[in-house]
């Protein structure tokens, strides 16, 4: 991985260390990918989007980081290579479920610290869902569900808005100039409970990891969060 200059050193290192865990993945368990499209009616007319996901039929159970380090990229001498090795701990799955899938709308690119994500969801088939943040390496927690919010049965084919109601709110912080997290959904077809609220974000992708892939269906995006 390299570095730019609006990304720090910490964030390259926990991209670095993903790259790793895709690459143990893709060598063991090789790669597919799964494409649907979607025809969006609005006042200003019809949109066409395309979705495609890679998604790869195996888990990490466990794993162990050898080395993280960086150094200088030998050809351009302005940018800095991050690398991570890593020795993992995977199981093969079964096949996933293709018609297994879902979409998720209004997630922006950019927030400022103290605005509030929103954002809808589509299944096209019955499900359950969590919605998870990952602030670095370690730490992650639940955004959804929580104490105002509880899970149920989304019905396929229908947009649910999140916050699901008025009194619960998704209030992002940093105390960084930039702070950049992932948010991930994870679909599953039978209600999944994951208790803990604020956890390491390693066991939050141990739990995702036992669930089988014909029962799940994960979606990553990223977020900046800017200093108010």
């Amino acid at each position: 991985m390299t570095i730019e200059m609006d990304i720090s050193p910490k964030t390259a290192m926990q991209y670095a260390l993903e790259d790793a865990k895709k690459k143990a993945l893709v060598e063991v368990c090789g790669e597919k990918m799964n494409a649907w499209d979607m025809v969006e009616s609005s006042s200003a007319g019809e949109s066409f989007n395309s979705l495609n996901m890679i998604q790869i039929d195996g888990e990490i159970v466990d794993y162990d980081v050898l080395e993280q380090n960086h150094m200088v990229n030998p050809v351009r001498k302005s940018e800095i290579i991050y690398y991570c090795i890593i020795n993992a701990h995977i199981k093969k799955g079964i096949e996933p479920d293709p018609d297994f899938v879902a979409s998720i709308k209004g997630i922006k690119a950019s927030y400022q610290a103290e605005e509030e994500l929103t954002f809808s969801v589509i299944a096209y088939r019955d499900a359950y869902v969590k919605v998870f943040i990952f602030e670095n390496e370690e730490l992650g927690y639940r955004l959804y569900p929580n104490e105002l919010e509880q899970p149920f049965k989304l019905n396929a084919n229908q947009e649910y808005l999140f916050p699901t109601n008025k009194r619960s709110s998704y209030p992002v912080y940093t105390d960084k100039d930039i702070e950049t997290d992932r948010i991930v959904f994870v679909f599953t077809k039978n209600e999944r409970p994951f208790y803990e609220e604020t956890t390491s974000r390693k066991e939050i992708e141990s739990w995702m990891a036992k669930i089988p892939n014909n029962q799940r269906f994960v979606y990553y995006t990223s977020i900046n969060i800017l200093k108010k």
